[in-house]
């Protein structure tokens, strides 16, 4: 996968373990950590590619719509704040 995908990634700082997260909105169930956020990126990007191509999704997301996607990222935020 390269950094021309369809598909939103978002890089944040995870303070208690010293790590960049990387998510997807239209990928809920797959995160990635990197020391970098160039690691964190292509660890979820390579993620995704796997999924797509060998995945049991039942089908492959569409880009979602910016309310659903902002929407994602609320409860993320929400998620990484109990850690």
């Amino acid at each position: 996968m390269n950094n021309d995908s369809k598909y939103s990634i978002h890089i944040y700082w995870f303070s208690e373990t010293q790590e960049f997260i990387a998510i997807s909105a239209e990928f809920p169930e797959l995160t990635a950590f990197g020391k970098t956020k160039t690691l964190a990126l292509a660890e979820l990007e390579s993620k995704i590619a796997h999924e797509l191509s060998h995945g049991s999704m039942c089908c492959v997301p569409d880009v979602i719509d910016f309310d659903e996607h902002i929407n994602s990222l609320n409860l993320a935020r929400k998620l990484l704040k109990k850690f």
